[in-house]
């Protein structure tokens, strides 16, 4: 068992938002959803639930490259031994991402803030 780390990152046009580097943020549109205590569900390759956690609190960062509205998350008890996962966040699809992936960092972006 391993513990999967990553983060939802719904990104943000520069200049487009009064939001300030650390302020609170929640999900619109697509993404209304996207907040603290939104499902995270971790699935095998043949698409069986195999563990679950949530969100947490999302978190406005800027940097050189962009803004986003960032929910980290962390799903304990994960099995170990997959090829592949599946991770989704609310009802928005599942991502596959590699065993290399899934014990490191998992990284989801979406341009729907």
């Amino acid at each position: 068992m391993f513990d999967l780390k990553g983060a939802l990152s719904l990104l943000v046009p520069k200049g487009s938002t009064a939001l300030k580097s650390g302020e609170i943020c929640q999900g619109t549109a697509v993404y209304a959803d996207a907040k603290l205590g939104t499902l995270v569900q971790v699935y095998n390759p043949s698409g069986r639930s195999i563990a679950s956690g949530v969100l947490g609190q999302g978190q406005f960062v800027e940097n050189e490259l962009g803004a986003a509205c960032r929910f980290d998350f962390t799903i304990r008890g994960v099995p170990d031994g997959l090829p592949t996962y599946g991770v989704e966040v609310g009802s928005h699809g599942v991502h596959s991402v590699s065993s290399t992936e899934a014990h490191s960092w998992v990284a989801i972006a979406d341009a729907s803030f």
